[in-house]
């Protein structure tokens, strides 16, 4: 995007989904910057099951079971890239106290399972 493009805003429905670029107007808009030749690395803090998660020079995702290249708190994972080297960062939503507590408890379940 050049500094005198107009931005249009649209307003659609589209189905909700709890993985943020499977929702298709969300996917098309992130993938307009993506295909921008002005971004050559682009970095994810909750990468999760994006599907642009192989374009991403750096990801993360709290979860050790996600494919990421860390599994770090997303404010450290930020705070660990120098400001310059990402041309584009991915952030869609992360963890709300509710996943965190869902995430931990299966966690926390498969543990005692697995030692019992």
């Amino acid at each position: 995007m050049k500094k005198d493009d107009k931005i249009t805003i649209e307003r659609v429905w589209a189905m909700p989904n709890k993985n943020t670029f499977k929702i298709k107007p969300i996917y098309d808009l992130i993938n307009r910057y993506f295909d921008s030749p002005s971004v050559s690395k682009t970095c994810d803090p909750f990468v999760n099951l994006s599907p642009f998660a192989d374009r991403c020079i750096l990801t993360n995702d709290i979860d050790p079971d996600i494919p990421a290249s860390s599994h770090i708190d997303a404010y450290d994972f930020l705070r660990g890239i120098d400001d310059e080297y990402c041309d584009l960062v991915v952030a869609h939503g992360g963890w709300h106290v509710d996943t965190i507590v869902t995430v931990g408890i299966k966690k926390y379940l498969e543990k005692r399972y697995l030692e019992s």
